[in-house]
C-alpha cells in the first residue's frame, strides 16, 4: 500500500472571471480551490500492488505483480492555473500487470 498527500499549492487567480474559468475547466475542477486560501484544495491519493511468486522449478520461476494507482478514483487537482505550468491533475485510476520469467 501506499498513500500522496498534497496539502495544497497556491492558486491565486489575480483578476480573473471565474465565470471563464468555469468554462474553460468545468465546475469539478475549479471547485477544487479555496479561494479564502487562495490554495488548491488537499488531495490524497491511495495505490495499492501485490506480487506473487507462482512458479518455481529448478533455475526456473514466474512472478505476477499487480498495481492499482489511485484506488479511489479521485480527481485530484495539483496545481489550478499557473503561470508557468497551467492546470495539473492527478491521474485517474489505473490498473497495470506484469510477469517475470526468469529462466
Amino acid at each position: 500500500m501506499g498513500a500522496q498527500y498534497g496539502s495544497g499549492l497556491p492558486a491565486d487567480i489575480g483578476n480573473a472571471n471565474v465565470s471563464n474559468l468555469l468554462a474553460a475547466f468545468g465546475q469539478q475542477i475549479s471547485g477544487s480551490r479555496d479561494l479564502a486560501r487562495r490554495r488548491v484544495r488537499p488531495n490524497l491519493a491511495l495505490d495499492g500492488r501485490r506480487a506473487q511468486k507462482s512458479i518455481t522449478k529448478e533455475s526456473r520461476s514466474a512472478a505476477l505483480q499487480i498495481q492499482v494507482a489511485n484506488l479511489a478514483n479521485r480527481l485530484n487537482v495539483i496545481n489550478f492555473a499557473s503561470l508557468f505550468s497551467g492546470t495539473a491533475l492527478g491521474e485517474p485510476r489505473s490498473v497495470s500487470a506484469s510477469l517475470r520469467l526468469t529462466f
